[in-house]
């Protein structure tokens, strides 16, 4: 069984031990078989040690999720699919520090046209609210992270959080409800496009 042979456990353990309430054996059993190789992976890909770390727990989430909702029925190994999985997630990532990247310069030479930019008082106005709908601390971090190029560990010591993982979790909630927010308004969407704000 998991509790007994943790370098041993089939495919269909793990699956059985994933589906259950108590998910402490089977995942500190998928840490043992697999952390290494994802983390050195990420490492390779030009990510840190913590980046690994991430990207393993978000892929183990995602698998979680994957098992109890059915979609995966084992036509593949765990293992590859849980390295899929962090594949596609480190991909993201890289994509989102490029999209980042690019805006900063987008910023940087286009800072005169950002100031020149034509913004109607109403949507001034709807911005600001959308601010205010998401609340103080999503914007501080939102505004911290994306625009002030702010790490987690530099804003992790601005806010009361446990560690920067559930900080990490709550941006993505924040980032969520705002890109939910700015796509029911198209008008102010075309407008932040314009200036450079929303990507």
């Amino acid at each position: 069984m998991l509790e007994d042979l943790p370098n041993l456990i089939s495919d269909e353990d793990l699956i059985s031990g994933l589906d259950r309430t108590d998910l402490s054996v089977p995942v500190k059993a998928l840490y043992e078989m697999f952390f290494r190789d994802i983390v050195e992976f990420v490492q390779i890909k030009g990510g840190s040690e913590e980046d690994g770390a991430d990207i393993f727990q978000e892929a183990i989430v995602i698998l979680i999720e994957e098992i109890r909702e059915g979609k995966f029925r084992g036509d593949s190994k765990i293992k590859t699919f849980l390295y899929g999985i962090a594949r596609n997630l480190w991909l993201m990532e890289l994509r989102t520090k490029e999209r980042r990247k690019k805006r900063e310069e987008n910023y940087m030479y286009a800072e005169p046209l950002v100031e020149e930019a034509k913004i109607s008082g109403r949507e001034s106005g709807a911005l600001e609210k959308l601010f205010s709908e998401i609340g103080d601390v999503c914007k501080k971090i939102l505004i911290g992270f994306y625009y002030d190029n702010k790490s987690m560990k530099m804003l992790l010591n601005e806010f009361d959080f446990k560690n920067e993982q559930v900080l990490r979790n709550r941006k993505n909630l924040c980032m969520k409800k705002l890109k939910e927010l700015i796509s029911s308004n198209p008008a102010l969407l075309k407008s932040l496009k314009t200036i450079y704000i929303y990507e």
